[in-house]
């Protein structure tokens, strides 16, 4: 098939999930990670782009899909904010119930801020649109629309269903043009190869099934040039896709791809299906091996002090009925050869005598004190993995849901739930937001 739309659209892979969509006024970088790690050090970006080809002239808008860290990359925007000037240039991101990303950017000099409501278009120029499809309470999806007309979706890390897909096609129609992520992307903590492989072997079905469902020409593989660059998670590169794997897969069920190279050339979007760069990545890939960073070692005693300060507040919102679920995990800090006792009630983490094998979690003292002294720790430790578990701790889903709504400033506290804030929250995204529960709601009880 080929792209039907005949416009004067551009679209360009700039690195990661970061591409460039250009129309004849209007000029939009999307989720800019351009150098250094994310995730607490535990990612790094594969290939790198080179920022001397990177062209920000005439930049309009910076969209971020949401605030990971390699799609919110704040050295990046810091970076960005120098060499154009800031408030020339206007930020799209999808409203919260908090203005925290918006408040730090302004730090960096941004001044021009633009909240978008889900699958609600917002006004580029005289013919671009977008809109977002906000996912959980988290995630966000891009399309782009021309003359109102349904031209991209940028999935990048929306784990969309077919219930969010039948929404937006509802509204909108078919997309001619996806953009997806092709790999894994984070690590539930449980080094069992066999269903790590199925994982790795899911994201390629999902790549056919969005494909399908969206009634797509071309999908574009991207927010998966990364890999796991770390003693403690560099295991897991045993079962990244390849963006050939992706290519392949695709192909080989039907479905139209287009590689596009880091740094790519802007190329007109009814061109897009016939862009193949993937000659690029083998060369890339064979002349450049893995790279392992070292890393460094945290005290006990601030160890310690993150974790009661983070639980301390967590226990304050949270409703006691819910709270007192959270068990106790033993861990085993393997840099510091010292095994340690969550006690969640308490807000402690109180050293104790146990062997590596008897405790439930292994992490080294870096990775545990990031997960706690930092409101998105517990979300950055499962996508870095760089921790395992010795056996499963089913409370641990538990401290997961907590922390991550927590970052969102949600609690599960009546006073936060019936907030003038998170009503007005759930309401705007009602459509959709009951599947995605329910999706959660699968993935925590397995």
């Amino acid at each position: 098939m080929t792209i039907q739309h005949q416009i004067d659209l551009r679209v360009g892979l700039v690195g990661h999930a970061s591409i460039m969509i250009e129309s004849t006024k209007s000029k939009i970088l999307c989720d800019p990670w351009f150098f250094g790690t994310a995730f607490n050090d535990g990612w790094m970006p594969r290939p790198e782009p080179d920022m001397s080809k990177i062209n920000l002239s005439g930049l309009t808008h910076i969209w971020l899909s949401h605030e990971h860290p390699d799609h919110f990359h704040i050295p990046t925007l810091k970076k960005i904010a120098v060499l154009i000037d800031p408030k020339s240039v206007e930020i799209l991101f999808q409203e919260t119930n908090s203005d925290k990303i918006f408040d730090a950017l302004a730090k960096m000099g941004f001044s021009k801020f633009r909240k978008m409501l889900h699958l609600e278009p917002t006004i580029v120029d005289s013919h671009l649109s977008l809109f977002i499809y906000a996912h959980r309470h988290l995630d966000s999806a891009l399309g782009v629309l021309i003359d109102g007309k349904p031209v991209m979706l940028n999935i990048n890390d929306t784990e969309l269903t077919a219930s969010d897909i039948n929404i937006i096609r509802k509204k909108f129609g078919p997309f001619d043009v996806v953009f997806n992520q092709f790999s894994i992307a984070g690590f539930e903590g449980h080094y069992d190869a066999v269903d790590l492989e199925r994982q790795r072997q899911c994201v390629l079905e999902k790549l056919v099934e969005h494909h399908g469902l969206l009634g797509a020409s071309v999908t574009v593989p991207f927010a998966s040039f990364m890999y796991f660059c770390k003693p403690d998670n560099e295991r897991l590169n045993a079962f990244v896709n390849s963006v050939m794997d992706a290519k392949s897969y695709l192909e080989s069920h039907g479905c139209g791809c287009a590689v596009l190279k880091i740094n790519s050339d802007m190329i007109v979007i009814k061109d897009l299906a016939t862009q193949n760069d993937i000659e690029f990545f083998k060369t890339y890939y064979q002349s450049n091996p893995l790279a392992i960073q070292s890393t460094s070692g945290v005290p006990l005693e601030a160890c310690q002090k993150a974790f009661g300060e983070r639980t301390a507040l967590w226990k304050s919102k949270t409703l006691r009925a819910v709270y007192t679920r959270l068990a106790h995990v033993t861990v085993w800090i393997e840099d510091l050869a010292v095994s340690a006792r969550m006690n969640f009630g308490s807000c402690e983490l109180a050293p104790i005598n146990l062997k590596p094998g008897d405790c439930d979690m292994m992490i080294n003292s870096q990775p545990l004190h990031q997960a706690f002294a930092m409101p998105f720790g517990i979300q950055t430790l499962g996508v870095s993995g760089r921790y395992r578990f010795n056996r499963k701790v089913a409370s641990w889903k538990l401290v997961r849901i907590i922390s991550s709504l927590s970052n969102a400033g949600i609690h599960f506290g009546v006073q936060s739930l019936l907030s003038p804030a998170t009503v007005k929250w759930v309401w705007a995204r009602r459509k959709g937001l009951s599947g995605q529960i329910a999706q959660q709601v699968s993935r925590f009880s397995k």
